[in-house]
């Protein structure tokens, strides 16, 4: 998938995704990422269903108004012990390229969105 959106380059979007990398800005990645309009950074989670409860701690670091989890190709729910952590956190969990649109698309907007997209 490719887009390419961003005429003004103070926030991150996402120009384009395959199952292999992502790329920002530009610039091409081959981690799964936590994506915030103002920061990057490397994700050390390779599959929906393994997300820890550290990882979604990492993710919670960043305040946000919502957090988007572009689990991939296959549609899945996170595991209990991770929900907790997300209590009271506005989240959606999508497939990777319907995630990547709504991230790009509410940053555009100027909204406090982060992005945890699994690669």
């Amino acid at each position: 998938m490719y887009i390419k959106l961003n005429e003004d380059n103070n926030v991150n979007i996402i120009d384009s995704y395959n199952d292999n990398s992502i790329t920002i800005d530009d610039t091409t990645y081959n981690s799964s990422l936590i994506i915030t309009p103002n920061l990057i950074k490397e994700w050390p989670v390779k599959h929906i269903k393994k997300i820890t409860a550290e990882n979604i701690v990492e993710v919670l670091a960043y305040d946000a108004e919502l957090i988007i989890f572009g689990s991939g190709k296959v549609s899945s729910q996170l595991c209990n012990t991770s929900l907790a952590e997300l209590s009271g956190k506005s989240f959606e969990i999508m497939l990777t390229i319907p995630a990547i649109k709504t991230y790009n698309a509410l940053v555009m907007e100027g909204r406090n969105i982060i992005a945890a997209i699994i690669i």
